[in-house]
């Protein structure tokens, strides 16, 4: 939108094709953008809409990109794409709780087209005078997706006696394009030399696109722990299970810990082929990941708390460990709020605590906002 006059519009030629004000206001704004000085703004109001009659027709699959800022967190908001391939209009893109709040466009948008696309249609309805910033806005034909690298990541991250997941090797697959998905459909690993197989209830293999946290992932295969030996285990996915998405990917060999399991075991593994879709094995000879354990002592949803946050931990000359946090009864955020400090302790170095008792609560009248209290320290 570099080239176009800041200000609303009726009508705008760009090197993409045609963009025509449908309904609301629609302007370029040359005070906001991703790169360059300008870029679109659908200001919202009841609905603010625009086509976009594309240069040319798709002859084959293609796919539209752009970053997006979503200009406020108030409601209603809705954001959505619709395609015309001359026989009226199809909605192919529903953005309402997937475009973020956030100055410097946070949001990287990729929406696959199909072949034939005459006209695009962006409608956006939100609190007058905000709605949503668009730039770099670009069409281009889909490429067959490839694998350009597979590796192990350095991995620390303690396995927690409690989780229902907890990661023991990270690893990173890299892809170009996206047309024929390409899907991992097995990996071969062992366990590490220093794991106790009766720590185990049992293992998952997990997926992530784009993001590298854990709590990202889902799972795409298990194994219960009795099935595992000491030889390499395998998981087998079928191919709609674990689809790679383009750019990054993240799998995970995770594990599900006994109850009674000790925390004084180390537990990881060690990932040595993968296998895909398209016929194409990598062999990996990373060395071990290997994770120390602990205890989730406290997770939001226990005991109908939303979240527990800011923990303390000290020792006390006897050995006792005693925890301290926040105890944040109604949301995650900070004072003022709903929030007491809550306690647990330990006299066996960890393994085994006891039950938590909120040992400040200034009261919870709604005049005061409950009088919250938080951020404890503990000293020995």
């Amino acid at each position: 939108f570099e080239k176009a006059k800041a200000g609303s519009f009726d009508q705008l030629k760009t090197s993409i094709g045609t963009w025509k004000s449908e309904a609301g206001k629609v302007l370029i704004d040359n005070k906001h953008s991703k790169t360059g000085k300008h870029c679109l703004q659908l200001t919202g109001g009841e609905k603010s809409r625009v086509s976009l009659e594309v240069a040319g027709t798709l002859q084959v699959p293609g796919e539209l990109t752009f970053w997006a800022e979503r200009w406020t967190s108030r409601t209603p908001f809705s954001f959505r794409i619709a395609a015309d391939r001359g026989k009226g209009w199809q909605e192919i893109y529903d953005g309402d709780k997937k475009i973020r709040v956030g100055r410097a466009f946070l949001n990287h948008v990729k929406v696959g087209l199909p072949v034939g696309i005459k006209r695009l249609q962006f409608s956006c309805t939100s609190p007058p005078n905000t709605g949503i910033l668009i730039d770099d806005l670009r069409i281009a034909p889909t490429q067959p997706q490839k694998i350009i690298g597979v590796e192990v990541l350095p991995l620390t991250l303690p396995a927690l006696v409690g989780n229902e997941a907890s990661a023991l090797l990270k690893l990173k697959i890299e892809t170009t394009g996206q047309r024929d998905p390409i899907a991992l459909t097995e990996l071969h690993a062992t366990l590490a030399d220093v794991t106790n197989h009766s720590d185990l209830l049992s293992l998952q293999l997990r997926h992530s696109a784009g993001q590298g946290r854990f709590l990202a992932s889902k799972p795409v295969a298990s194994l219960d722990a009795k099935q595992v030996t000491e030889k390499p285990f395998v998981f087998s996915c079928p191919p709609s299970a674990c689809r790679l998405a383009e750019g990054t990917n993240y799998v995970w060999i995770a594990c599900r810990l006994h109850q009674k399991a000790n925390i004084d075991h180390p537990v990881g593994a060690t990932c040595r082929e993968v296998t895909f879709s398209n016929g194409k094995t990598f062999k990996l000879n990373q060395a071990q990941s290997i994770q120390r354990m602990g205890v989730a002592l406290r997770n939001g949803g226990d005991d109908g708390v939303n979240t527990y946050r800011i923990p303390g931990l000290a020792t006390t000359n006897k050995g006792t460990l005693i925890g301290v946090y926040d105890i944040r009864k109604r949301s995650g955020s900070d004072l003022p709020g709903d929030i007491d400090v809550g306690m647990s302790r330990s006299t066996d170095g960890g393994k085994t605590w006891e039950e938590m008792k909120a040992i400040m609560d200034m009261g919870n009248d709604p005049k005061w906002r409950y009088d919250g209290i938080g951020d404890p320290a503990v000293l020995v």
